[in-house]
């Protein structure tokens, strides 16, 4: 080391670094030029061509031990296909459970597979316009789970989504959704009505299995009104509601 080109100070300084950092398996550079060192705050070195390293572990990286990513209350990973976030797994401990429009700056498009599966505090889940698919199980099993809005835009929703939550007492199906998967709300015993929208084409087997509670579909559709005859529920047609009042309710 040239002490002579850098000062005795600096030296010290420079050598002192070398000292803690040796031995580190995981090293970050950066170029010394980055670094403004000074002596006695009358020589600046301007020109440096050593390196000093920093410990990797001081540098902050939003992975979890099997490299999923993490913001917020949100485990996620980036689809492939399109750039966009299919939410993992839900961190939080909410009652109330507004789900973003992003994370990291990336839209949401997908609720994964049992992203929400058996959480033991939530009691409504408001989605955002955007999410296109709901994943198998997402919010199967959340015991205290009373409504769930969902978002336009909503394209598929994937086989017992909301099975087996014991609160659930509505659901509404948002227009633009055009099939489920079977079972999607199979035994919710409080569930009491369900709204079928236009959109829908298909809805799975089962869909409301051990629902004894079931008793109203309400829509706006020949598909709506044929599946609640099959289903043997009572159908009211939204439209007649909105012409002729809560008679008809």
């Amino acid at each position: 080391m040239n002490c002579k080109k850098y000062g005795k100070v600096g030296c010290i300084i420079l050598a002192l670094c070398f000292a803690f950092m040796a031995g580190r398996k995981s090293m970050i550079s950066i170029p010394e030029e980055d670094i403004n060192v000074e002596e006695g705050g009358d020589e600046k070195i301007e020109e440096q061509k050593s390196i000093i390293s920093i410990p990797e572990e001081n540098i902050n990286v939003e992975e979890d031990s099997d490299g999923k990513l993490i913001c917020g209350r949100y485990e996620y990973e980036i689809i492939a296909q399109d750039g966009t976030v299919r939410i993992l797994t839900y961190l939080g401990d909410e009652s109330i459970i507004f789900i973003p429009t992003e994370l990291d700056g990336r839209k949401i498009s997908v609720i994964g597979k049992n992203a929400f599966s058996r959480n033991a505090t939530v009691e409504q889940v408001i989605f955002p316009s955007g999410i296109t698919e709901i994943e198998r199980e997402a919010f199967a099993y959340c015991s205290r789970l009373e409504t769930v809005i969902l978002g336009q835009e909503l394209e598929k929703i994937g086989g017992r989504a909301f099975a087996y939550c014991p609160s659930l007492t509505e659901i509404r199906f948002p227009e633009g959704l055009k099939e489920t998967g079977g079972g999607i709300c199979a035994y919710c015993p409080k569930l009491e009505k369900i709204y079928i929208p236009e959109s829908m084409e298909s809805i799975g087997d089962k869909a409301f299995e051990g629902c004894s509670n079931l008793k109203l579909v309400y829509g706006s559709s020949t598909y709506a009104e044929i599946y609640a005859q099959q289903e043997g529920l009572v159908y009211v047609d939204v439209n007649r509601i909105e012409e002729e009042g809560n008679l008809v309710w």
